[in-house]
């Protein structure tokens, strides 16, 4: 039996590694983004849950200075509803804008991540949206394939270390879904580029409720 546990774990970790190349070789060869719609929306937020009712609880800061030492890209949001702790889990995640996939990618604890990328100043602009069930939404998924403004992407899961959230975080150079903070990479703040496109009072009600 100890031997057969074996073999499925060693199977299990082959795939897991074939996938990350296949993703890698899809995510390279992705054709480039073109611009669809210039209309933008929040990442998350529902008639129930509307976006002003989440919060950044991690900024974009990669020095390490606002986020008490850790490195990070992009924010971390959460629903900021009682009773506190993992009650984004299930709740759905939206394209903030058109553009196209630009490759998916999913950890063995089944925690996935996406990267569209759309067009921003008239640049090409990359966002992930990251800790995604691996459900039938996210699978559907291709590298290439179109996505409008709104489309749903996926549904928060269940973030291994606890409290769930949606990490979003942009870049203005192309990078693989499941890295972190490779220094050859331009991140950016994803902050001021909603507050662009969506306003400052949607935007700003979520950073003021992270302060807090």
């Amino acid at each position: 039996m100890d031997d057969l546990t074996k073999t499925i774990s060693d199977a299990r970790s082959f795939l897991q590694r074939a996938d990350d190349i296949l993703q890698t070789v899809l995510v390279w060869t992705s054709p480039p983004v073109s611009p669809v719609s210039d209309k933008w929306c929040a990442p998350v937020g529902t008639l129930e849950f509307p976006s002003r009712m989440w919060y950044a609880a991690t900024v974009h800061d990669l020095t390490g200075e606002k986020n008490r030492g850790y490195k990070h890209s992009g924010v971390d949001l959460n629903l900021d509803r009682s009773p506190w702790g993992d009650v984004d889990r299930g709740e759905p995640v939206f394209a903030v804008a058109a553009g196209r996939v630009y490759g998916t990618w999913h950890s063995v604890k089944n925690l996935a991540s996406v990267v569209i990328e759309v067009e921003h100043a008239e640049q090409p602009l990359y966002c992930r949206y990251w800790h995604l069930r691996r459900d039938k939404t996210f699978l559907e998924l291709r590298p290439g394939a179109d996505i409008e403004v709104g489309q749903k992407l996926g549904h928060l899961g269940a973030y291994a270390r606890g409290g769930d959230h949606l990490h979003f975080d942009m870049a203005l150079d192309r990078f693989h879904p499941g890295c972190w903070l490779i220094s050859a990479v331009r991140w950016i703040d994803p902050v001021p580029v909603l507050e662009k496109h969506l306003g400052l009072d949607c935007i700003d009600a979520m950073m003021r409720k992270g302060d807090s």
